[in-house]
């Protein structure tokens, strides 16, 4: 069915995964015309906040949303907040203060009308997110708020905030999709920060 839809259609915008992708994009290559193809597989999307930035409200509530909306099963949410020096402490305090305000249950609930943050879809997350959040403090990681499945019923895991993430840990490395905020530090300023922080 999947090679037929792709044959047949005037455009096919896919999501999931590599390997997945791959049969799309050849079955679409495939194709009497050739069909044009929008691949979505997953990744470590970016949110920058440069030196010169204000973390104000507007923009926590910005952050905090994008890491967190649909309990951060979101495929084109950011995983990955890489923050300048001379921000980061004001960064981390500000988002992980409004994150340790934040109400989780079953929205579909008594109190659904005042929970922020639901449940993860799929079982085996709740194991993934643990190991991702174990590995990141072993490697000197600090658990600013969350870390660790929540006192719930179901399969809810506390949102999350990690702060000093460095390139090493599995959780810069492995797509999250999950409630997990990743703070990494750009040192220095001017040109050698920027640098860094494309680097990142």
């Amino acid at each position: 069915a999947g090679k037929a839809l792709v044959e047949q259609s005037d455009k096919v915008i896919f999501v999931g995964s590599v390997n997945v992708g791959r049969k799309v994009m050849e079955a679409a290559s495939k194709a009497p015309t050739i069909t044009p193809v929008i691949l979505e597989l997953g990744g470590k999307d970016p949110f920058v906040v440069c030196e010169d930035a204000t973390v104000d409200d507007a923009m926590t509530q910005l952050v905090v949303r994008g890491a967190f909306q649909n309990m951060g099963q979101n495929c084109a949410g950011p995983e990955r907040f890489i923050v300048y020096d001379k921000v980061y402490d004001t960064f981390c305090e500000k988002i992980s203060s409004l994150v340790q305000r934040l109400s989780q249950g079953a929205p579909l609930g008594a109190d659904g009308a005042s929970v922020d943050c639901g449940a993860s879809v799929h079982p085996p997350s709740l194991e993934n997110y643990q190991r991702l959040v174990e590995d990141a403090k072993s490697k000197g990681a600090r658990v600013l708020c969350g870390g660790q499945k929540a006192k719930l019923e179901g399969q809810f895991f506390e949102p999350t905030v990690l702060a000093d993430v460095t390139e090493e840990m599995l959780i810069a490395q492995e797509e999250t999709f999950g409630p997990i905020l990743s703070i990494f530090r750009v040192k220095g300023t001017g040109e050698a920060a920027d640098q860094e922080a494309v680097r990142l």
